[in-house]
């Protein structure tokens, strides 16, 4: 017998961020194991709805997403220093 916390078993990632005095909720969710993936970003004036294949193609938008709102780095900012260099 195992005793500890259930995990609840939709596969959602909950995460937050400021805008000034502003919260943001951003939430990423399996719709089935293998996906399509759902990410919803709520602002207090406006929800953002979208559907993407994979969990990465849905963490690149909200990095995107992320940044611009913030006034931050866009997601091919944050991963240029992970991307092979062509030459």
């Amino acid at each position: 017998m195992i005793v500890g916390i259930r995990f609840a078993s939709h596969r959602a990632m909950v995460s937050f961020f400021n805008i000034g005095p502003d919260v943001v909720r951003v939430e990423l969710t399996a719709v089935t194991p293998s996906g399509p993936y759902r990410l919803v970003v709520e602002h207090p004036t406006n929800t953002l709805i979208e559907y993407f294949d994979s969990a990465l193609a849905a963490l690149w938008r909200q990095a995107q997403i992320e940044g611009t709102l913030t006034g931050g780095p866009l997601a091919s900012e944050i991963a240029a220093p992970f991307l092979p260099v062509s030459h």
